[in-house]
């Protein structure tokens, strides 16, 4: 293995041990506030009961909003796990990647970035961005190392 291979799988591993923290414990607090709303809740408490009262306009009478929220938080934290999953495992396949395979990574979390910057929480979108950086270090270092 070169030097630019190495940093590479540092830069993959790194940035998809990111993802796995942020997105485990948005799933931890998720099971968590299903039981004992305190983290991902809102802060009125009249709020989430008019949640668990309002039903979702699009299945009318199947869901309140609060489970669509635990639903959707749930999604969201598995999206994060399996992105940073695959990031972390990348360098380590048994064959080659391209440097698109890098890009894909570095694109897609650029994407929960934008969201990040948009409406979530500073430490997230501050930690998404340090994953997206060393995606798109390692898309550049495997566009350098395919050219020589």
């Amino acid at each position: 293995m070169n030097t630019s291979s190495i940093a590479i799988t540092v830069l993959m591993v790194l940035g998809g041990a990111i993802y796995l923290a942020l997105a485990g414990l948005h799933a931890i607090y998720t099971w968590l506030d299903a039981r004992n709303p305190r983290r991902l809740a809102p802060v009125d408490p009249k709020l989430r009961e008019a949640m668990t009262a309002s039903g979702v306009r699009l299945a009318p009478g199947t869901m309140s909003m609060w489970d669509a929220w635990i639903g959707f938080n749930y999604s969201h934290s598995f999206g994060g796990i399996l992105l940073g999953a695959i990031a972390v495992a990348a360098p380590f396949a048994p064959w080659p990647l391209p440097p698109l395979a890098f890009a894909l990574f570095a694109a897609f979390s650029g994407l929960y970035l934008a969201v990040g910057l948009r409406y979530w929480f500073r430490i997230p979108t501050t930690g998404i961005g340090i994953a997206t950086a060393c995606f798109l270090a390692a898309w550049l270092l495997a566009i350098t190392k395919s050219q020589i």
